[in-house]
């Protein structure tokens, strides 16, 4: 087993976190509490809240799971705080990240300016 390219993939995947728990925190901020609950119906974002719900960093009280038997028939977003300390922490923390990557970039850009 390669470690380092195990080590790469699980980090590709968890780049796919970030825009999930915008999305959450949108919906959170700016939607009044007669919108709520929000079904969300995306099959490829319903299991990324469904892992951030596994691995501790969504609170499960603002989900409402539905079930038939084993499937999973809807996935319902309450309109409370949706994030755990740790899914807070883990926010932030990448949150901080892509605005230095923003401005790394927009230094670039005013550096091309310049020069040109």
């Amino acid at each position: 087993m390669n470690y380092k390219k195990e080590l790469n993939k699980l980090r590709k995947h968890r780049k796919q976190y970030h825009p999930i728990m915008t999305m959450l925190m949108n919906l959170y901020n700016h939607s009044k509490p007669s919108d709520f609950p929000v079904e969300l119906i995306d099959k490829k974002e319903i299991l990324i809240i469904l892992e951030l719900l596994d691995i501790g960093y969504l609170d499960e009280n603002a989900m409402i799971i539905k079930r038939r038997f084993d499937d999973i028939t809807s996935l319902k977003y309450t309109g409370e705080y949706p994030f755990t300390d740790g899914g807070d922490f883990f926010f932030q923390q990448n949150r901080g990240n892509i605005k230095k990557m923003i401005n790394i970039f927009r230094k670039l850009l005013n550096h091309a300016h310049i020069r040109s």
